[in-house]
């Protein structure tokens, strides 16, 4: 079955006219959108798009409006401006149309599609990997950071990952491909939504700017489950993929990753779930465990009946997988490493 559809399309000269009468001047152009003024003035503030508290910062650097994350990779000026507004494209285009005093030529497109749909970018890239084998990249990886047990089913190879950098002079984007470990980020329904990829080279994180990104748009209340919840109750929460596993390994219980530290605030527990326990990380600017701290307070508000802990290495700058690392090493025990609330 066929579909016949049409709508307004801005022809590409005009596309072309209004971004290049916007370079220099996305400040003002963001600024009437709305935008905080802060972001032009101060750095790693937290990101529209993941939420990180300190990883974004509006720098401007080819005059696009740009924006750098640390997390989630570079921003144009245009994007920001969809994220400020919640518009589309076109609609952001047309917004920066009228701020330049700029006419709009638009013309109306006939598009004839099948109904069924196209598997989306997250299906493509899972689809594509694969279940982790002893001679994958990623397995050489998760056992460098000092894991010894088996890895769920939302872990993943893949030989081929791309990875999108912009170029030095801003004007187009340069591919590679690496070879990934691929993690299957699902909301509270169990259904996915997003996956996060981490870029390696022969065991190793690759020579990238991101080592680690998210593919997808949805992260808010989602998470990596990286193990069933079982009869006693009790499900960990940690930031990272390897810092869950660690935490996992070192205390015996279901630990699921929520990908970004302001995550754990979002997070919607299973209903057969009777206590969390945070398993935070012990950061040198105290962000790691202001997040800990403040996700325990929001779920237990949420949730009274549950049972809420938060648990740090003592260690300073150090996580999960950190105090994992030194126990392989030395046979000291977990609990050595603990600071209980």
């Amino acid at each position: 079955m066929e579909l016949t559809t049409h709508k307004l399309r801005i022809s590409q000269s005009t596309v072309n006219t209004i971004l290049s009468r916007a370079q220099g001047h996305y400040k003002s152009i963001l600024l009437s959108a709305g935008a905080d003024e802060t972001i032009f003035k101060t750095k790693n503030l937290e990101c529209p798009w993941c939420a990180g508290v300190d990883r974004f910062s509006y720098t401007d650097k080819f005059g696009k409006g740009d924006s750098f994350c640390r997390h989630c990779g570079y921003h144009s000026g245009v994007d920001l401006l969809m994220k400020i507004k919640n518009f589309g494209y076109v609609d952001a285009l047309r917004f920066m149309a009228r701020f330049l005093n700029l006419p709009i030529h638009e013309e109306k497109t006939y598009r004839v599609t099948k109904t069924h749909e196209q598997p989306s970018p997250v299906e493509e890239v899972w689809a594509a990997s694969h279940a982790l084998g002893e001679k994958d990249s990623a397995y050489a990886y998760l056992r460098s950071r000092g894991l010894k047990k088996c890895f769920p089913a939302a872990l993943r190879a893949s030989n081929r990952l791309r990875y999108a950098q912009l170029s030095e002079d801003g004007r187009s984007w340069d591919h590679s491909f690496y070879e990934g470990l691929v993690a299957e980020i699902v909301n509270s329904e169990g259904h996915r939504v997003s996956l996060h990829r981490t870029y390696l080279d022969k065991g190793r994180k690759a020579p990238v700017k991101a080592v680690k990104k998210v593919l997808g748009k949805e992260l808010s209340g989602c998470a990596v489950r990286l193990a069933e919840t079982d009869e006693s109750g009790v499900l960990g929460l940690a930031e990272g993929i390897e810092t869950a596993l660690s935490a996992s390994e070192l205390f015996g219980v279901p630990v699921w990753s929520v990908v970004a530290a302001f995550n754990f605030r979002n997070f919607v527990p299973p209903k057969s779930v009777r206590r969390i326990i945070i398993f935070g990380d012990s950061d040198k600017n105290f962000i790691g465990q202001r997040e800990a701290y403040a996700g325990a307070a929001e779920i237990k508000q949420r949730h009274p009946d549950i049972e809420v802990e938060v648990r740090l290495p003592e260690q300073s700058g150090s996580d999960w997988n950190d105090v994992l690392m030194a126990q392989n090493q030395t046979s000291f025990g977990a609990e050595a490493c603990l600071t209980k609330t």
